[in-house]
């Protein structure tokens, strides 16, 4: 029998395929599953598509259907419990041997950022007061709470602020991205700002990731229509090198970067100036380190067109990297740089592979 969880109107959730990731060592505590955004597990996948267990998440009368959920769920370090954060404010707590409720708690407006688990605490981004959390994971009570800054509107007059997930990094320090152009970096035992950085373009949806002291992080900015990639500092946020496009489409960089084997790889949405990729996007890497002074650097180390947005952090697995678009599927030799996969479902893909 699916369990029930307080509401008017059902949506199911299906969680079947975390039953996979039962063994202890499968935990998955944040966005893409660490600060680099890997997006692996050394667990072994589900072998079949039935369902360990699964709950309905009921909507309040009136919420949109496709609103319910946004952000992906997470496994605490320990592998026993999960979290589900939902689109209209509530984070629920599920035993994720079994799939009983455990706790749920409501928070201001809608979750649409992924939490973070760390020293059994929950860091979540509410949107009804921009507000980035830190809950106790044993049972959702609230430890602080952060202001992120003033709102940010759609052309409708929609408020949302915060769509970056936050990491963190060694138990003690936050990073997120906000609507405000800028990342902030918190202190985790008491939510106290360390710094916030320069504004990077008109709003930063794009989560951040960390390596060697370095944060990356992508960025839109609609005047005079340039989006970019930035690396910042970890210890004050200055910006140590940056890469700006023009002719960006209306996604800009929204994608978050994933690290690995010394390459940065991201998504950028740019609109080409050759055919037959017009007005679509790239996925890209750069070599790292880049040039720290400050100022631009030269294009990517490698490029390839695709024709549409690039949303989804990419995955790197056994020598290929697979990555996400508003048309599909791709995947990349990473020693060669060329395309071994291209699924065409001819439909947006906003979430990235794991």
């Amino acid at each position: 029998m699916p369990r029930t969880l307080t509401g008017l109107a059902a949506v199911v959730v299906l969680l079947g395929f975390l039953g996979a990731f039962c063994p202890a060592a499968a935990n998955w505590p944040m966005f893409q599953k660490n600060i680099t955004h890997s997006g692996i597990t050394a667990q072994d996948g589900a072998e079949s598509d039935s369902t360990a267990w699964y709950c309905e998440i009921l909507r309040p009368e009136g919420f949109p259907e496709d609103e319910v959920v946004w952000a992906s769920p997470i496994i605490n370090t320990m592998a026993t419990k999960v979290y589900v954060a939902t689109g209209f404010g509530r984070l629920y707590c599920f035993d994720l041997a079994d799939g009983d409720s455990l706790w749920a708690r409501d928070l201001p407006g809608g979750i649409t950022a992924t939490p973070a688990f760390s020293d059994d605490r929950l860091f979540v981004v509410a949107q009804g007061n921009r507000s980035l959390y830190c809950l106790d994971a044993a049972d959702g009570d609230s430890l602080w709470a952060a202001e992120l800054g003033s709102w940010w509107y759609y052309g409708t007059g929609r408020e949302v602020w915060v769509e970056s997930s936050p990491i963190v990094v060694g138990d003690s320090i936050a990073y997120v991205g906000s609507r405000d152009g800028t990342v902030y970096c918190l202190h985790t035992d008491d939510g106290a700002l360390k710094w916030q950085s320069d504004t990077l373009g008109h709003y930063v949806t794009s989560t951040p990731a960390f390596y060697e002291h370095r944060i990356y992080v992508g960025a839109t900015c609609w005047d005079p229509d340039k989006s970019g990639v930035y690396c910042l500092d970890e210890e004050d946020g200055d910006i140590l090198w940056f890469y700006v496009y023009d002719k960006g489409n209306a996604g800009g960089t929204m994608g978050s970067p994933m690290i690995a084997n010394g390459r940065m790889y991201i998504g950028t949405n740019e609109n080409t100036a050759s055919p037959p990729y017009h007005n679509g996007g790239h996925l890209c890497y750069f070599s790292l380190p880049q040039t720290e002074d400050g100022g631009p650097v030269g294009p990517p180390t490698w490029k390839y067109g695709i024709e549409c947005d690039v949303r989804g952090t990419p995955v790197w697995v056994n020598n290929r990297v697979y990555v996400t678009s508003g048309r599909g599927m791709y995947a990349f030799d990473t020693v060669t740089d060329s395309l071994v996969l291209g699924q065409d479902h001819g439909m947006g893909i906003i979430l990235g592979p794991v």
